[in-house]
């Protein structure tokens, strides 16, 4: 590299300590370029959180699993809850099925098996089922926080109100039961008697 740069005119390279250093961050350079091309093609990670009232995928929602983060996400009819509080949840228990994933289905089905998760099947569901999902969303919405909601459903049945995120307590429930689709037909505004 010295004799290189010395035939191009460049002396000061005959220095020991500045040929080195230059050999140095010619190295650097290099492998950083071979560096970002391996990482190429690769999925960046995502933040450690996303903002407040985050419209999150299925892949945004599944690295906040409790597993390698110390946040629990789960959705429940579009609402994502953070569940890290919970030690039904952190530690084993329900987290291993259903933290950093999507529980609707599962819960209205009561069904503990892995593929009842992530789902997207919300129209299938019979009488018993809704209300029991809808005895779930209490739950959820007395007990933890909401921090965003899930692109599918809003992409399926509209905004989905989140209010400030806190948890309701008592035995108030915001935010409506199981979402309706969104209709392109104009809503019937006549009142029956």
């Amino acid at each position: 590299l010295a004799q290189v740069l010395h035939a191009r005119g460049l002396g000061a390279m005959d220095n020991p300590t500045v040929a080195a250093g230059a050999a140095l961050t010619l190295a650097a350079v290099v492998g950083t370029a071979v560096l970002f091309s391996r990482q190429r093609g690769k999925k960046v990670p995502p933040p450690e959180s996303f903002p407040f009232g985050h419209s999150y995928t299925y892949d945004d929602l599944a690295v906040f699993d409790g597993k390698c983060r110390p946040t629990m996400l789960i959705a429940v009819s579009g609402k994502i809850y953070d569940v890290s509080s919970s030690e039904n949840f952190m530690e084993g228990g329900y987290g291993k099925l259903w933290g950093g994933k999507d529980a609707t289905v599962a819960l209205s089905k009561m069904s503990l098996k892995p593929e009842d998760v992530n789902l997207e099947s919300w129209s299938d569901m019979d009488e018993a089922e809704k209300e029991s999902l809808e005895s779930w969303e209490k739950h959820f919405a007395k007990k933890y926080p909401v921090v965003g909601t899930l692109r599918p459903y809003t992409d399926k049945f509209g905004t989905i109100d989140i209010g400030d995120g806190k948890p309701l307590g008592g035995d108030t429930f915001g935010g409506g039961n199981a979402p309706e689709e969104k209709s392109s037909e104009e809503p019937d505004t006549t009142a029956s008697e």
